[in-house]
């Protein structure tokens, strides 16, 4: 059970577990009950997703990250569905299995400029508005490790908006690495609101994802393009 739990879950883990560095409750799979079953559950935070297993095959989860999940899963969804194909939706996605280098280091994870005072090793006091050695860097100008990929050297791969639906924008990627652990030859049933920050829900029988929505305002091809899913009517869904 263990294997095929990381074998499922293995894209979401590995990202949870190079890139939430913050988040100690991420860094390995964990138990959540909803919807009346037990799940395995990967997430980096800003996704997850959940295969079916019996109870007591991970740790269960941190009483705040129960809560969270089971009442995303159970009052979340809908009103407005979609039926979707896995394949159909990874094929959105394109191709997003590639790391990008750090921003900051630029690959090199040791040894780089401080961000406080940019490298000089010297900040202005807001009190007296005289130069002291930069507290981030004890006044070297340079960090042993980078503080925006923790010394990795790389960053999830850079995001991709898209137009979910009608007023839904997700990241590509991030939607990429949850239908990783859904069956490639299935079928899911998506559920999003009118809330442009709730979470976009996808059910599949025996497994579930789920991913935050994005704001990209200002990117007129992504708010302009045609839905890739339209909600079923009610009438439809009656």
């Amino acid at each position: 059970m263990a294997e095929e739990i990381d074998r499922r879950l293995g894209v979401m883990l590995g990202w949870a577990r190079r890139f939430a560095r913050y988040e100690s409750a991420l860094q390995a799979a964990f138990e959540v009950r909803a919807l009346g079953r037990t799940w395995a559950v990967a997430s980096n935070g800003s996704g997850a997703v959940g295969v079916a297993v019996d109870a007591g095959a991970v740790p269960a989860a941190q009483a705040t990250v129960q809560d969270v999940l089971a009442k995303i899963l159970e009052k979340t969804p809908g009103p407005h569905r979609a039926t979707a194909t896995v394949e159909g939706l990874r094929a959105w996605c394109g191709d997003c299995a590639a790391e990008a280098p750090c921003s900051h280091c630029h690959g090199k994870g040791h040894d780089v400029p401080c961000r406080v005072c940019d490298g000089s090793g010297a900040c202005t006091c807001s009190r007296c508005e005289l130069d002291h050695d930069c507290g981030g860097c004890d006044g070297r100008g340079r960090v042993e490790t980078c503080v925006d990929c923790g010394g990795r050297g790389a960053q999830m791969p850079a995001p991709r908006a898209g137009l979910l639906a009608l007023g839904v924008i997700v990241d590509r990627v991030l939607l990429w690495g949850v239908l990783q652990a859904l069956p490639a030859d299935g079928a899911v049933t998506v559920t999003w609101t009118d809330d442009a920050w709730d979470p976009v829900v996808f059910f599949a029988p025996d497994a579930w994802a789920v991913v935050m929505p994005v704001r990209v305002a200002d990117r007129e091809d992504v708010v302009s393009s045609v839905p890739l899913l339209v909600a079923a009517s009610a009438a439809a869904r009656a």
